[in-house]
Parts: structure tokens; C-alpha cells; sequence
């Protein structure tokens, strides 16, 4: 039987805080962020606003990287992508943080024509990596 403990929800971690203003369509790779201190499972939290123009759509997923795209090129996470949004609204994704690597970033898709516009906002929080008491 393993050893379990709580930690108080006041402790746990923001590990990223990310705005985004997007004006017009593409592709956009957010910041990589080190997850090598958490344990458990991140909550990754999507809030998305000020939608403007035809059709938009988002798509944002997550890589991961050894080592933040120095020698080893970031790589989608099977699974860690929220489904397309089309409007405004507040979205959440659970992520196992022993099943990525040491860095993670966000990445967007924007799609739509005249006009597209989007305010995002990416938090992910966490718990620290502690060890128990004796």
C-alpha cells in the first residue's frame, strides 16, 4: 500500500500564466514551462474571450521536451489538447505530470477569416514535488 498525504489546495503551484491577443490566423508556440517539480496530475485551465470575426475557431494543444528544444525538438502529448473552441468560455484539462516531460508549452491554431480575433488565457496549476513526513 503506498504512503498518501494531502497538500493544502493554497499550495499548490502556478507553473503557467500565459496571455494571449490574437488578431488573424496561424500558428502560435507559447513559452516551454519546467513541470519537473510537480507531482500528481496539472490542471490546465483555458479562458477564452473577446471573439471577434467569420467563423473563428481555436485548437490548442501541448508538447512536451527534454530539454525546452535544445537538442531534443518538442512533440505533441498524446491526449493534451482541448477539443476546438469556437466560443468564448472556460475550459479544463487534466494532464498526469509523470507521463511528460520536463518542459511543456502551449500550442495554438487559429482559424477563421475576416477579422478573427482572440483574448486566451492559459494557467496551469500543480502540486510540488515534496516528500512526505517520516
Amino acid at each position: 500500500m503506498g504512503r498518501g498525504f494531502d497538500v493544502p489546495s493554497n499550495l499548490q503551484r502556478l507553473l503557467l500564466g500565459s496571455v494571449f491577443n490574437q488578431s488573424g490566423t496561424g500558428v502560435t508556440n507559447g513559452l516551454g514551462t519546467d513541470v519537473s517539480k510537480l507531482i500528481g496530475r496539472v490542471n490546465i485551465g483555458l479562458a477564452v474571450g473577446n471573439r471577434a470575426g467569420t467563423a473563428p475557431t481555436l485548437d490548442v494543444k501541448f508538447q512536451d521536451s527534454d530539454d525546452d528544444d535544445v537538442l531534443d525538438p518538442y512533440a505533441d502529448i498524446p491526449g493534451a489538447f482541448f477539443p476546438q473552441v469556437t466560443t468564448e468560455g472556460i475550459f479544463d484539462l487534466p494532464m498526469k505530470i509523470e507521463d511528460v516531460k520536463k518542459f511543456v508549452r502551449p500550442v495554438l491554431t487559429i482559424g477563421g477569416s475576416a477579422g478573427v480575433k482572440w483574448t486566451i488565457i492559459i494557467a496551469m496549476m500543480g502540486m510540488p514535488l515534496r516528500s512526505p513526513a517520516a
